[in-house]
């Protein structure tokens, strides 16, 4: 009886996954995610991917996953790389999602505003947010990433504030 040893192929490069940050992918609660990607490893000649949900035993998947984001938490994705029938050790994936920041409440400061003139305007704080986006009409100044900023309106008197709680 004659046998063949194989030699194990290196595991696959993850690096070409989008949002990867070491060896973890995050994304925000709800967020669209893009299914995830590995490549072959060239010093192997060559080679398929199987995707699993496990670190060791399972079923391959059919193809590679697309995690989902519905719900925060943490999810572990695997591939491996085959080269002529040798299933090289699983390279992991950690997908990451995290929890949707509250909506910052209405924005508090006067709806009817003048030509160059200074106006103050603020959100209560969302629990869980490292800053504040604001966006002004055009022709407003205005700087801040907190939930309360500082404007001059200029010469334009109309448009909308928006704001937006970051998460970092």
């Amino acid at each position: 009886q004659t046998l063949t040893v194989g030699t194990l192929p290196s595991k696959p490069d993850i690096s070409p996954n989008t949002n990867l940050f070491g060896d973890s992918i995050v994304y925000c609660q709800n967020a669209t995610a893009t299914q995830l990607t590995a490549t072959t490893n060239p010093s192997n000649n060559g080679g398929s991917l199987k995707w699993y949900t496990t670190a060791v035993g399972g079923t391959a998947l059919a193809s590679a996953p697309t995690p989902n984001t519905i719900s925060a938490g943490t999810s572990n994705y695997y591939v491996a790389q085959v080269v002529n029938g040798v299933e090289s050790d699983r390279a992991l994936i950690r997908v990451i999602v995290k929890p949707a920041p509250n909506q910052p409440n209405a924005i508090s400061g006067t709806t009817a505003v003048s030509t160059n003139t200074a106006y103050t305007y603020s959100v209560g704080a969302v629990s869980g947010a490292t800053s504040y986006t604001w966006t002004l009409p055009s022709g407003w100044n205005g700087n801040s990433t907190t939930n309360t900023i500082n404007i001059n309106t200029n010469t334009t008197t109309t448009g909308d504030i928006t704001v937006t709680a970051n998460l970092n």
